[in-house]
């Protein structure tokens, strides 16, 4: 990915300030689709338990999602960017 943004002593610029806008944007639209999914796999993973299928490949499949998307938003938050 091509930086947009240069870090400067007062903080960041951008030369092109359009397509940086455009690419935080699209950041953004990211994050909160990472954070609300884990919303909505949590809700899944419960159901599961329920049906007492905590052993079956779609169960392992959606943990791995919610454990890969916690570290995500781990990294992310560990950058400011919460």
């Amino acid at each position: 990915m091509d930086r947009l943004t240069q870090k400067t002593e007062a903080g960041y610029s951008a030369a092109d300030l359009p397509a940086a806008l455009e690419r935080l944007g699209r950041f953004e639209d990211f994050y909160e689709s990472v954070r609300d999914g884990q919303g909505a796999l949590s809700q899944e993973l419960a159901a599961l338990r329920d049906a007492g299928k905590q052993k079956s490949y779609e169960f392992r499949e959606r943990m791995g999602r919610k454990l890969t998307n916690t570290e995500i938003l781990l990294r992310l938050e560990q950058f400011g960017l919460k």
